[in-house]
């Protein structure tokens, strides 16, 4: 695909196409909450919603944390979501996700697996997706960053 009518960004007098990229638009929402009063049991909600010219998804769920020590920063994770997407004429579930995964301090080690269900039924296209992620300092102590 090109941003450009016939492939050359060179050409000085270049028409944009009729059909161009879509624009990407989308949307997130999360909120974590204490189950006692010790804190050590957290459960996070969350919601996202993404379009991009005629295709849209859906992604909502949540998960369930819980604190390995109570001094450590290591936390131990467990959740789920659905993936939905659009179809010829409604959303329709695409994907049930499961997941877990440990904190340990700054490293968050994780695995998901998901179970595809096109159209309602069971797909045998399932995947499985690790993921490791490091949160560092930065440099603007006073923005916002947020955990999940």
């Amino acid at each position: 695909l090109s941003f450009y009518q016939d492939g050359n960004s060179n050409n000085p007098t270049v028409e944009f196409p009729e059909n161009p990229i879509y624009q990407r638009y989308a949307a997130d929402v999360a909120y974590g909450f204490a189950l006692n009063s010790y804190s050590d049991h957290f459960l996070s909600l969350r919601g996202a919603f993404l379009t991009q010219g005629p295709f849209q998804e859906a992604v909502i769920g949540g998960h369930w944390k819980n604190k390995l020590a109570r001094v450590s920063g290591n936390n131990f994770m467990i959740g789920s979501y659905l993936r939905l997407n659009n179809y010829i004429e409604s959303f329709q579930p695409n994907a049930v996700v499961l997941m877990t995964g440990v904190e340990l301090q700054d490293v968050k080690l994780g695995i998901s697996y998901d179970i595809n269900v096109i159209g309602g039924k069971l797909a045998n296209r399932n995947a499985i997706e690790l993921s490791l992620i490091y949160i560092g300092n930065y440099a603007n102590e006073s923005y916002l960053c947020p955990t999940f």
